[in-house]
């Protein structure tokens, strides 16, 4: 089983569409969960947003509820940094919570929940499996990986975004995205010892005024890329 989730309906919208759809379950949390087939693998289907507290709570209980071997976290996301422009993929090879702060402790670091490590891993080879694919059938886009940050507000100023890595992250060139459900994901995955693959668009560069209208349709329209690089990898088994 694999397990498709994304912060929103629209974002799981595609992964929806070319499932062959064997039932709908409304959960507990409101959230509707699709289960089927690509190709022949059993999919499960979720939409787990809108904030880290949420997606945990909701990931989790989907993990319990169908045992995936892997979560596929799709959806969008904005740019940390410089060299990553609207409409470019990202895959996240380390998860970072952003708002989370035990450190004065003096056990613990900015980020880190006690009894649990300072950030969560990806799986380095799903990942590089992923960047293979993405070049292979990802429609042209540049492709990056690196750290996700995942707090709860969309921040849109470039200004605010800078002082979290300088009071944090030290200024870390590689914390390079940043969302708001990733970071609950990654922590249900690390609690069920659940592989995670995130792969999202970057749908604004924080500071771009011309993109605060339109960057919710700019993450949406990169959704067929992102569905074909993923079944790309579903549909040629021993890839994943």
């Amino acid at each position: 089983m694999i397990l498709f989730v994304g912060e929103s309906e629209d974002s799981i919208l595609y992964f929806v569409s070319r499932c062959e759809i064997s039932s709908q379950e409304r959960l507990s949390e409101g959230r509707i969960l699709y289960k089927g087939t690509i190709g022949s693998e059993q999919i499960g289907i979720c939409a787990v947003g809108p904030n880290n507290l949420y997606s945990a709570m909701v990931t989790d209980r989907l993990i319990h509820l169908l045992d995936p071997y892997i979560v596929i976290n799709v959806g969008y996301c904005a740019s940390m940094k410089d060299s990553l422009r609207q409409g470019d993929l990202f895959i996240a090879d380390r998860y970072y919570l952003s708002g989370v702060d035990f450190s004065g402790d003096g056990e613990n670091q900015y980020g880190q929940i006690p009894g649990l490590p300072p950030f969560f891993y990806a799986s380095t080879e799903v990942n590089a499996k992923a960047e293979a694919a993405s070049y292979e059938v990802g429609g042209g886009h540049y492709i990056e990986r690196g750290f996700m940050l995942s707090g709860e507000k969309e921040y849109m100023d470039k200004e605010e975004f800078d002082g979290i890595l300088l009071r944090h992250f030290a200024g870390s060139t590689k914390v390079s995205a940043y969302d708001t459900v990733s970071g609950g994901i990654a922590l249900a995955c690390h609690v069920n010892s659940t592989a995670l693959l995130t792969l999202k668009v970057i749908a604004y560069e924080p500071g771009n005024d011309e993109q605060r209208l339109n960057y919710r349709r700019k993450g949406l329209e990169a959704m067929p890329d992102i569905g074909r690089i993923l079944l790309n990898i579903l549909l040629n088994s021993e890839k994943m």
